[in-house]
């Protein structure tokens, strides 16, 4: 059973750490902090790896921005006339509201995608040597695979 104490230290944990996104059962923050989504869920603090780090910042960053894209999407969707109406959007009552709240979701799903862009090249940038190198030999066992099954499959009778 959970007390207040743990739900006190659990809200000042997701407080810290900001908005989050939820990705395979955790709340996964901008920081790179995840918390298992359910209320006796561990809370798991950045890692201080910085290539691992990176790697979740980054992912962070790209579950945002296809969020923010979506809510976009489905905002022109709805005001071209095919998108279904969410009650939040039950308080724009003129054009230029319409209009001024779609002008707001595409600068924000812009700079959600800017940062994932930035998030993603700092993540490259930090990609240890050996990972690089395990990569490249999966690559080069993947096309040598290839190559013998094309071998194989060009043998008939």
């Amino acid at each position: 059973m959970i007390n207040s104490h743990q739900m006190h230290e659990r809200d000042s944990f997701e407080t810290e750490h900001g908005p989050f996104v939820l990705v395979d059962g955790f709340k996964l923050f901008s920081d790179a902090a995840l918390v298992e989504d359910n209320p006796m869920g561990r809370m798991i603090s950045p890692p201080e790896d910085k290539y691992e780090r990176l790697k979740l910042v980054a992912r962070y960053w790209q579950l945002a921005a296809q969020t923010d894209e979506e809510a976009f999407d489905e905002f022109k969707t709805y005001l071209g006339g095919t998108g279904r109406r969410q009650d939040a959007w039950a308080t724009l009552y003129t054009e230029e509201d319409r209009i001024a709240h779609l002008k707001t979701l595409q600068q924000q799903a812009k700079r959600s995608r800017a940062k994932y862009m930035k998030a993603k090249r700092e993540a490259k940038a930090a990609t240890p040597f050996w990972v690089e190198e395990r990569d490249a030999q999966e690559i080069d066992e993947q096309r040598r695979n290839e190559e013998f099954l094309q071998q194989v499959d060009q043998i008939q009778l």
